[in-house]
């Protein structure tokens, strides 16, 4: 699947280029947690709902408290996505 292609990437890459991980990451991310704040992400899409929250680990694993921080700072990311976010790091 491609999402833990793209997760296991993170993770390798992300210590050696953090700054071009999350700049070429972070709009994929914002756009699913959308979907996942909106509820747009129907009954029926778990792997969507997997794929999101595997990133957002992933990317917390490496970048810890900085993407709380960023989603924090980004006018495009509304408080549902910010709670979303902070639910799935808190409660994986």
């Amino acid at each position: 699947m491609f999402y833990v292609f793209s997760v296991d990437l993170i993770g390798e890459v992300y210590p050696r280029k953090p700054k071009q991980v999350f700049t070429q990451v972070s709009p994929l991310l914002w756009q699913l947690l959308q979907s996942s704040a909106s509820g747009s992400g129907a009954a029926g899409n778990a792997q969507l709902k997997q794929a999101t929250s595997s990133m957002i680990l992933s990317l917390y694993s490496q970048m810890g408290e900085e993407l709380v921080q960023a989603a924090n700072v980004n006018s495009k990311v509304t408080p549902k996505m910010k709670s979303v976010l902070e639910d799935i790091i808190e409660h994986p």
